[in-house]
């Protein structure tokens, strides 16, 4: 048995006995239903024309307890004070999640949960969204967009991100510039693959507008704060093919509000965020995408950008190349 398998068996076995060990707190799940409660209550459904109270469930993945805000619909949990508790069936996926179990449509979240508010807030919110969401007329697909592991996609988009970020903190001509900076950067690196465009899409439209939901009502008193913090913490991450639509989502959905805050009232499946952004701006793209997108890179750093991403891809290719020499 090498080293490896039995440093993964180690972690696997230290993992398994840290969450059973962590049985779900009642107090403290009762305390975070009545904050997502709050925050519902308070938007009062004008987000979206749906309320977002609605039943929650947390479940420890290991041992499967739940404790849920209310009773299901056939009596599978039990009341234990002002909550449910039970067993989640083996063959109930878990995930942070909106789903259907029991007569009932949950918000399902995971346990031990975030200890900071903000990341508490914004999540269960988002998943709250995925709840109402078939409500709201938006598809839940989730598909992944390979082209977004080849370095000059992880370019353009890290490119697109830094124009958001300065477009989310600046008005007027500077903003506008910033956002035709970014849907420059977008058009352009959707164009360098095939079919990508349409997957990035589609994933922005279920998650990216679930985590602009999140940040909108969970953020605190400055959500436009905590997306650009969002984008600059998504820099130079080790994969984008799935999760850069929650840090896209966010940035796109506030820079709507600011534009148009009707927008949330005529959203269907087919829309894209930064077509609707583009004509929420007035913003026209340039014919030269390629020759427009190198230049206004310079004001972004891209320069140094693209090095440290060159950087990054070789060394994924030699951890591959490894790899591939010890299968």
């Amino acid at each position: 048995m090498t080293l490896l398998i039995i440093l993964f068996i180690f972690v696997c076995e230290l993992t398994m006995t840290t969450s059973q060990a962590q049985a779900i707190d009642r107090d403290l799940a009762r305390q975070y239903f009545t904050e997502m409660n709050e925050i519902a209550e308070q938007d009062a459904g004008s987000l979206w024309g749906h309320s977002l109270v609605g039943p929650i469930i947390f479940i420890n993945p290991m041992t499967r307890e739940i404790v849920a805000s209310q009773a299901d619909g056939v009596g599978q949990l039990v009341q234990a004070g002002d909550v449910y508790v039970g067993k989640l069936p083996k063959n109930v996926n878990v995930a942070y999640t909106a789903m259907d179990w029991a007569g009932v449509r949950w918000t399902m979240l995971m346990w031990p949960f975030f200890d900071d508010p903000v990341m508490r807030r914004t999540t269960m919110v988002h998943e709250s969204y995925h709840r109402i969401q078939p409500q709201v007329g938006l598809p839940m697909l989730d598909p992944v967009s390979d082209p977004l592991a080849e370095t000059e996609a992880r370019i353009w988009l890290q490119m697109e991100w830094r124009a958001l970020s300065v477009a989310l903190a600046m008005d007027g001509s500077a903003r506008q510039t910033a956002v035709a900076d970014a849907l420059t950067f977008r058009v352009f690196r959707r164009s360098l693959y095939p079919g990508a465009a349409e997957k990035e899409r589609v994933l922005e439209m279920n998650e990216g507008v679930a985590e602009y939901t999140g940040v909108r009502l969970g953020g605190g008193e400055s959500p436009s704060d905590l997306a650009r913090e969002k984008l600059k913490e998504a820099e130079g991450q080790d994969t984008y093919v799935r999760n850069f639509a929650y840090t896209s989502g966010a940035a796109y959905g506030l820079l709507l509000d600011d534009s148009d805050d009707t927008w949330r009232t005529s959203i269907g499946p087919d829309d894209d965020l930064g077509l609707l952004l583009a004509k929420a701006t007035g913003v026209d793209l340039p014919a030269d995408l390629e020759a427009q997108s190198k230049r206004r890179a310079l004001s972004y750093d891209g320069k140094v950008l693209r090095e440290a991403e060159e950087e990054l891809g070789r060394a994924r290719e030699e951890r591959m190349r490894a790899y591939r020499e010890r299968l």
